[in-house]
């Protein structure tokens, strides 16, 4: 039975520094997603997805409040 949802490759919470708002933020495969008003109104990538995209290169949370990586491709 083939599955509608797929499980994120990495993830991680980032803090708006200006509003203090929590954005959540995945990685499917090649394909980045945030909850932040800009990426949900323009599907444009947003800082918040930046930030993930470091944590995911370097391995580390750096300015996202959780961060996880499953170790797959980046």
């Amino acid at each position: 039975m083939a599955s509608w949802f797929s499980e994120p490759n990495a993830g991680g919470i980032a803090v708006s520094k200006s509003t203090g708002e929590v954005y959540h933020v995945w990685q499917f495969g090649h394909k980045w997603e945030c909850e932040c008003v800009q990426y949900r109104a323009l599907r444009k990538h947003c800082k918040h997805i930046s930030l993930l995209k470091t944590a995911v290169r370097s391995n580390k949370a750096g300015a996202l409040l959780h961060f996880f990586n499953n170790g797959e491709d980046k």
